[in-house]
Formats: structure tokens, sequence, C-alpha cells
């Protein structure tokens, strides 16, 4: 088992299509996953993706829309810490 910390870019990059580094992110994300990795971040992260999320949204409202998000969310994993 391994785990993979991912900060709010990286989250941002896996969720919108247009962002840089979004085929990077799609690789590295599914390849942690597909190897039976753990994804590991943090509320803060996610409270910064929350908020960068939002705003896109509000300043793109025209461009913006749940075709720009081309990868579904995954299942949660659950698991016991030994």
């Amino acid at each position: 088992m391994f785990e993979r910390f991912v900060d709010t870019s990286g989250w941002a990059a896996w969720i919108d299509s247009r962002e840089q580094f979004h085929g990077q992110a799609l690789v590295a994300l599914d390849e942690v996953w597909n190897q039976g990795g753990f994804l590991v971040t943090t509320n803060y992260v996610l409270t910064e993706l929350t908020a960068l999320l939002s705003r896109l949204r509000i300043a793109n409202r025209s461009k913006f829309s749940s075709s720009t998000i081309s990868t579904p969310i995954l299942p949660s994993r659950s698991y016991t810490s030994m």
C-alpha cells in the first residue's frame, strides 16, 4: 500500500479539463488508484479547492459546465490502519 498527497493544484488539474496539467493529473491519479494506492489530502486543501472552483464557476459562468468536468469522482475506499 502506498499513499500520494494531492494538493489544491493537483485536484484542480484533475477536475478541470482546461487546466494546463489536466492530462498529467489524470494519468498520475489513475496510476495511484489502479495500483491500489491511496490519495491523501487535507481539509485545508479541500476548502481552498472549493473556493477556487466556486470562483472559476462565477467568473466563467457561460463557459463552465458539467462538460468541463471530464472525470467522474471515484468511489471512496475505506481501510483500517495497522
